[in-house]
């Protein structure tokens, strides 16, 4: 619940100063519990990189603004648009037609 209230709050068109203090309070608690909850085992770098979340949406926006999501929602949605491996382009734009 922890992680999840924290991307929603860093994912929102408009954040304030509040809610960047609410989320990293949030992320903070989350990374300690981790390993009790999940184990030693699953703690990787990714966890640490999720520490840092809250100085990128306060430098740089929101999640959805430089994050890769929308981009990997395209692409599979494109993916969705041809078979095999052979005239990929033409099948593309026969499907998007």
């Amino acid at each position: 619940m922890l992680f999840s209230e924290s991307v929603y709050l860093l994912s929102q068109s408009k954040i304030s100063q509040m809610e960047i203090f609410e989320a990293r309070q949030k992320i903070i608690l989350f990374v300690k519990q981790f390993q009790t909850l999940y184990g030693l085992e699953h703690m990787t770098f990714n966890l640490h990189k999720f520490l840092h979340a809250c100085d990128c949406v306060a430098n740089t926006g929101p999640f959805w603004a430089y994050s890769t999501y929308e981009f990997e929602d395209s692409n599979g949605k494109v993916q969705k648009m041809f078979n095999g491996n052979q005239s990929i382009a033409i099948q593309i734009v026969k499907r998007y037609k």
